[in-house]
């Protein structure tokens, strides 16, 4: 069984305002979770990049499996399960939009329960933290 989530948000930055901020595995630590990036291999971004990250003590290794313009997706094995996320940006009449999803891989009453509601809030505040961020970057 697979929990999902989707989420997005408007910004009154433009597609590519918004990008610099969501589209730079470098800056996650600023609007995720992630305390900080420790490695992008290889640079420039593309499928097959390991993004390491470290968050509450540990380390979390995500794979990109897609990018486009605009469009970032990735995948990492955690305690709970193996955990997708995708990352777009288009564009919105009042600015841009963040769209993003994210699917674990759990089962159970737990997954159900807990790690569903949990995924879910954890996507409300990253959009909104990489939103307040893009707009704080760019004036």
């Amino acid at each position: 069984m697979a929990i999902t989530a989707e989420l997005y948000q408007v910004s009154g930055r433009t597609p590519a305002q918004l990008w610099q901020v969501v589209g730079d595995p470098w800056r996650l630590a600023e609007w995720t979770d992630a305390e900080r990036v420790d490695r992008v291999e290889p640079a420039p971004v593309a499928v097959g990049t390991r993004i390491t990250t470290s968050q509450d003590g540990g380390e979390r290794v995500w794979l990109v499996i897609t990018v486009e313009p605009r469009l970032l997706e990735m995948t990492a094995k955690t305690n709970r399960g193996t955990l997708g996320v995708g990352i777009r940006v288009v564009r919105d009449p009042l600015g841009s939009r963040l769209i993003m999803a994210a699917q674990l891989a759990a089962s159970g009453l737990r997954a159900q329960m807990v790690d569903g509601p949990a995924l879910r809030r954890s996507l409300d505040r990253w959009c909104s933290a990489a939103v307040r961020v893009a707009r704080a970057s760019t004036g």
